[in-house]
């Protein structure tokens, strides 16, 4: 029986389909197949690629920023890590072997170690990133063979809110204090510190027992001289500069307490004798601060001091009373 010309003509068209069906399954199955294989491939390959560990940044840095903190480990393939990666051992040297023993060596790393560029989020750490910015903190004790690493017991955060600071300091900045004389002369008190805090009007600095005692001297001395000034200015790249000498000689009364004091470490009180006693800076601290201070008489200074004191107490008075207020607040 002939078949019906319309029926033969949809069972073709079925047969075509399903076929072109087929081939596409077929092309899908080998597509999927090829890319499964080639992933399983990359599996094995990566299975077998060498990894290490090495400390890469949490979170932006700048050049000065401390490192302490800021540091987390990442294994990643061999290839990708530099020559010269920053190693476990490369950050111990700066942290006692009790502390090393404790483990958690990133958060014990002192403040002074800090990085030499601005870093971004997920840079792999290089020991060329590295900077010892001073013995601040931490210092190096050898006895015969043996060296150990001390807390600076002097440290403490002072409060300055007599500076003229720069329009534009912020957290994490570096300076110097220079006391700068009526007649023109300007003198470093204090050199490369961090700031570790500020407002419009004061500044919080990590200072050792000697600088201290320097500052304070500077301080009464400016109050002493009418159109002296302390003032601060900023380091452009603070992990990269040298720390500035300073050049400021206290008094001699100040001088004999620093080196009498048990809270000056004894490497300092070394460094701070041979500069005291030495003829130039004397000879600056003779002609220049010391002949300033010879224009006012015993009674106009101490006036002026007074003066200066009261001010700071009160200003140190309102800002701690705004500050409780603040907390108040919350």
């Amino acid at each position: 029986m002939a078949s019906n010309p319309m029926q033969r003509k949809a069972r073709n068209a079925f047969l075509l389909g399903f076929i072109i069906s087929l081939i596409i399954a077929a092309v899908g199955i080998y597509y999927f197949y090829s890319k499964y294989s080639k992933l399983q491939e990359e599996i094995k390959e990566k299975e077998n690629v060498a990894m290490g560990t090495v400390y890469v940044t949490q979170s932006a840095i700048q050049s000065g920023g401390r490192l302490k903190s800021n540091l987390m480990t990442k294994t990643v393939p061999t290839e990708l890590i530099p020559a010269n990666a920053a190693t476990i051992n490369d950050l111990g040297e700066y942290i006692t072997a009790e502390q090393a023993s404790e483990g958690g060596i990133v958060d014990m790393l002192p403040d002074q170690i800090v990085s030499k560029i601005n870093l971004e989020p997920g840079t792999i750490l290089t020991k060329d990133m590295i900077a010892n910015l001073d013995g601040l903190y931490t210092y190096k004790k050898q006895e015969g063979d043996k060296v150990t690493i001390e807390t600076n017991p002097g440290i403490r955060i002072e409060e300055y809110n007599m500076l003229s600071l720069p329009s534009k300091l912020k957290v994490g900045d570096y300076i110097d204090i220079r006391l700068q004389l009526p007649t023109g002369p300007t003198f470093i008190v204090v050199s490369k510190k961090y700031v570790e805090d500020a407002n419009a009007t004061t500044v919080w600095l990590a200072m050792s027992e000697e600088e201290i005692l320097a500052m304070n001297n500077a301080i009464v001395e400016t109050y002493q001289m009418t159109g002296a000034k302390l003032y601060a200015d900023i380091y452009v790249e603070s992990g990269m500069q040298r720390r500035a000498e300073t050049t400021y000689v206290p008094s001699a009364n100040v001088s004999d307490l620093i080196m009498k004091s048990p809270d000056v470490i004894q490497t300092a009180k070394d460094s701070l004798q041979a500069k005291y006693n030495n003829p130039d800076t004397q000879k600056n601290r003779n002609e220049y601060i010391n002949k300033d201070l010879e224009k006012y008489e015993d009674e106009q200074r101490l006036q002026n001091t007074e003066q200066g004191v009261a001010k700071e107490i009160e200003d140190l008075r309102e800002a701690r009373q705004l500050y409780l207020d603040e907390l108040g607040e919350y």
